[in-house]
């Protein structure tokens, strides 16, 4: 189970396999099977490359979750509208972003 087929997650995980001769076989699951995609986990159909809150989650006496990659800096951008003067809360909220940023 792995990311959309010919992405770069997905390219390098075909040649891990194929480096450790393994069979290479994927199951493609939207964010919304989750459930399904951890049943199957539990039920020994496969393994599972998981988000860390999704393994943090699921984590239990029948499923292991493992950090295999150091963590990632996602970077979070504020968008509001460039030509319109905000007032009031969108102000506020703008500014309290803006100041926590700044520290």
């Amino acid at each position: 189970m792995t990311g959309d087929q010919d992405s770069h997650f997905y390219n390098e995980m075909r040649e891990l396999y194929e480096k450790n001769h393994i069979d290479f076989n994927v199951a493609f699951l939207n964010t919304g099977e989750v459930d399904m995609m951890l049943d199957m986990v539990k039920d020994n159909i496969g393994i599972s490359l998981v988000t860390d809150s999704v393994g943090r989650a699921y984590e239990n006496e029948e499923i292991a979750a493992i950090p295999i990659e150091p963590k990632q800096e996602i970077l979070t951008f504020l968008a509001y509208p460039r030509k319109r003067r905000l007032s009031g809360a969108y102000l506020a909220f703008k500014n309290h972003v803006i100041d926590a940023h700044r520290k």
